[in-house]
């Protein structure tokens, strides 16, 4: 009689975001998986027909989490400018300690993730990012009575997170200087 396993699809998403934290996408196996939650490999195509789609369930999961911290800071009863540097900071130490699944942002081809749906993989990642993002710019500038410039802002907007993954990629062991850095641009460009 096969053994029952009570919420084996959340044992094999937890072994998953392990596996795809600690290494790049085209290190991580099915095979890995299955062991790391100590399945057999059948069982994991059982629930998962193949890696991309295990990923993109893990990826989403894993942002969400992100998601609810960030949502978070936008309750806090603070100015606007300390939302935007308490959300840089969370989206560059969520992004850094991810590795393999921050690496994913990256890349062009993790757009394609899914090719059906845009809402799935890091195209929705990077849609959902912007849009907080670009709500806390509105608040900014209407907190503080900024004029709008629509010709760059679109292109500030969404670039900011761009920065964030291009600085952790670029200063990797450098945690600290990165996140005062990008503090600092970000909030000088706003004038």
């Amino acid at each position: 009689m096969p053994k029952i396993i009570k919420n084996l699809k959340e044992k094999i998403l937890i072994s998953a975001m392990e596996l795809f934290n600690d290494f790049k996408y085209k290190d991580v196996t099915m095979s890995g998986i299955a062991k790391k939650t100590g399945i057999a490999v059948g069982t994991l195509y059982n629930y998962y027909p193949n890696k991309k789609e295990l990923f993109v369930d893990v990826f989403k999961m894993s942002w969400e989490e992100t998601f609810i911290k960030l949502d978070a800071i936008m309750s806090k009863n603070i100015t606007f400018r300390e939302k935007l540097d308490k959300f840089i900071e969370v989206l560059y130490v969520e992004t850094a300690n991810r590795k393999g699944l921050g690496g994913e942002l990256l890349k062009v081809d993790a757009f394609k993730l899914t090719s059906t749906d845009s809402s799935n993989g890091a195209f929705g990642i990077r849609k959902k990012i912007y849009e907080r993002m670009e709500n806390i710019i509105e608040d900014i500038k209407k907190e503080e009575g900024l004029p709008t410039n629509t010709q760059y802002e679109l292109r500030f907007k969404k670039n900011i997170f761009d920065y964030i993954l291009a600085i952790i990629k670029a200063f990797p062991n450098e945690k600290e200087i990165n996140i005062e850095y990008l503090k600092h641009l970000i909030n000088s460009a706003l004038i």
